[in-house]
């Protein structure tokens, strides 16, 4: 009967050991640190890894799409629901004819001097000027794998220019026909605000005569969707002159 209690007790007595607790408090510790590590590595190489569909800017014949064939874009067909469900096929035939109607055209410039040695690019974006020589011009940041034939881009574009504003749709380094960078990759607010500021900058001074000449700075606004409102967020924390 001795030898059996004495049995019977031998695991609580494990329990008792600190060396035995130790070592699977260690075990899980370790466990759960292993896990924290590689969630972590899987999230960041989802947000920080360009997806191959950030530079389609063209369909497969290599012809490229534009304001005016936009409804042509595959991401314009997938995309319609990021505009709530309200992208009918009569606003795609408007926003199609107004483009036809009024002209617009792809400009290049330089991403703006960073603060930590960021590399300056040669970036690309849409001019798609309103009616009037003398409207105020919004730059409109993409979010995240678009570039600046975004539905939402393209579409918002529209909605201004029919209200009065020329629109300047950016595409950031490594998207769209913008040049690739030396860190390939999503560099959220460590770059993308400059290449904001520098379309903001192209936008005011017009330094190569493409836009009809230069504009006030309070008549130059800044817009962003989602990963583009964090990029405009922070411009606009940058460049006090941003209304």
């Amino acid at each position: 009967l001795q030898s059996g209690s004495e049995s019977d007790d031998e695991p609580l007595a494990l329990w008792r050991n600190p060396v035995c607790i130790c070592g699977c408090c260690c075990g899980l510790v370790s466990l759960f640190v292993v896990a924290y590590i590689g969630l972590s590595y899987y999230v960041a190489h989802v947000f920080v890894a360009l997806h191959p569909k950030v530079h389609l800017i063209s369909d497969e014949s290599g012809k490229m799409y534009t304001p005016m064939n936009m409804s042509q874009n595959p991401l314009c067909q997938v995309r319609k629901h990021e505009m709530g469900g309200c992208a009918s096929q009569q606003l795609l035939e408007a926003f199609s004819n107004y483009s036809a109607k009024y002209p617009f055209k792809l400009v290049r410039f330089l991403s703006r001097v960073g603060t930590s040695n960021q590399q300056i690019v040669n970036l690309s974006a849409w001019w798609l000027p309103a009616q009037q020589p003398n409207a105020p011009r919004v730059v409109i940041g993409h979010g995240y794998r678009r570039n600046y034939d975004a539905f939402y881009v393209q579409v918002a574009g529209y909605m201004l220019r029919s209200m009065g504003f020329s629109v300047l749709a950016l595409s950031y380094r490594d998207h769209g026909a913008s040049d690739d960078s030396a860190i390939p990759y999503n560099t959220w607010g460590y770059d993308y605000p400059y290449d904001l500021l520098g379309a903001w900058d192209y936008a005011a001074q017009d330094p190569q005569g493409e836009l009809g000449g230069s504009m006030p700075s309070e008549k130059v606004g800044l817009m962003g969707f989602s990963m583009g409102g964090f990029v405009a967020a922070s411009a606009f924390g940058i460049e006090p002159r941003v209304p």
